[in-house]
């Protein structure tokens, strides 16, 4: 109200009664053929006596409609007597101003083609005063429209301490909070995504770690039954001693080629080794059978080390 006053001298009341969601507006409207809807409700106004003129009052439905290129569009209706009269705020005494109604109201804002720093400015209204000659009422208009284009030429005209200026500091403040929101929206959605990354990497390691232990549980139980390797010495020959084993489904001593021995070797963790020769051959054999289990527990180790950093 109080910057209606200093350019419209009639005005004795302006309220914003009902706010509408102007996201849901910009889904009704559509924003590809009608601009992005930045503020919508429906409003009321009463106007003082003037020039012989008594009281008017209007409900309207109005909104702001900004487009991409920087153009914006106000624009407003008068809501319908029979339908929405009931929205209409209650007043002192028992009979109701004149209705005005404004038929079409628009105020479009372009940038100037010539100066980025200027805009362009359409004013249009068609508006129904009320059973008044236009004689009449025509004067009123026009002072109020040309009372609303000086105002706004001084408020534009901006410097130091101006209304614009501090308003031109809130909105850059405003853009700054909403540039650090959006940044930590975005800081915040990266930190969940690597949470994610981090317990689904802790689950798969735990469970490798639980399918690397029930495999050694099982190589260790084989011990139990692996068969007996015997295996005699020659410090004379340089080749690789063959291998008798005591094999269950074998009454006694079994002699083992080579390729059913490296088959041995390789599915059993490890061999009970019977002889008394030198240690060289003994580690031989024991090398090749317990490669499985020590790259296991390796493993075991590395994964702890990975979950432990």
């Amino acid at each position: 109200l109080e910057e209606r006053e200093q350019w419209d001298d009639q005005i004795a009341q302006v309220d914003e009664l009902f706010p509408i969601d102007a996201s849901s507006a910009t889904e009704f409207l559509g924003e590809d053929k009608y601009g992005d809807c930045s503020q919508i409700g429906v409003g009321y106004c009463q106007t003082k006596s003037a020039f012989g003129i008594s009281p008017r009052e209007q409900l309207t439905v109005c909104g702001v409609q900004n487009f991409d290129d920087g153009s914006a569009v106000i624009w407003g209706t008068e809501m319908e007597e029979d339908l929405h009269n009931h929205l209409l705020p209650q007043l002192p005494g028992t009979k109701r101003p004149t209705r005005a109604k404004s038929h079409i109201f628009s105020t479009t804002l372009s940038p100037s083609a010539d100066d980025p720093d200027k805009f362009d400015v359409e004013y249009c209204l068609q508006m129904c005063t009320g059973g008044l000659p236009a004689f009449l009422t025509t004067p009123v208009m026009i002072h109020t429209v040309k009372s609303l284009f000086n105002h706004a030429k001084v408020f534009y005209a901006g410097g130091e301490g101006s209304e614009l200026e501090a308003y031109l500091a809130t909105l850059e403040q405003e853009k700054a909070a909403e540039t650090a929101r959006q940044a930590q929206e975005e800081q915040e959605k990266v930190e969940q995504e690597q949470l994610l990354y981090l317990a689904t990497l802790s689950q798969q390691s735990d469970e490798l770690m639980e399918t690397i232990q029930n495999q050694i549980d099982q190589e260790e139980a084989t011990q139990k039954t692996a068969p007996t390797v015997v295996i005699p010495y020659d410090q004379n020959s340089a080749e690789r001693p063959r291998a008798h084993v005591v094999v269950p489904e074998h009454d006694g001593p079994h002699l083992m080629e080579d390729k059913e021995r490296d088959r041995l070797v390789a599915t059993h963790a490890m061999v009970h080794i019977i002889d008394d020769k030198p240690q060289s051959t003994i580690r031989w054999a024991i090398s090749k059978t317990a490669t499985k289990v020590s790259g296991a527990r390796n493993l075991i180790r590395s994964l702890r080390d990975r979950i432990a950093i």
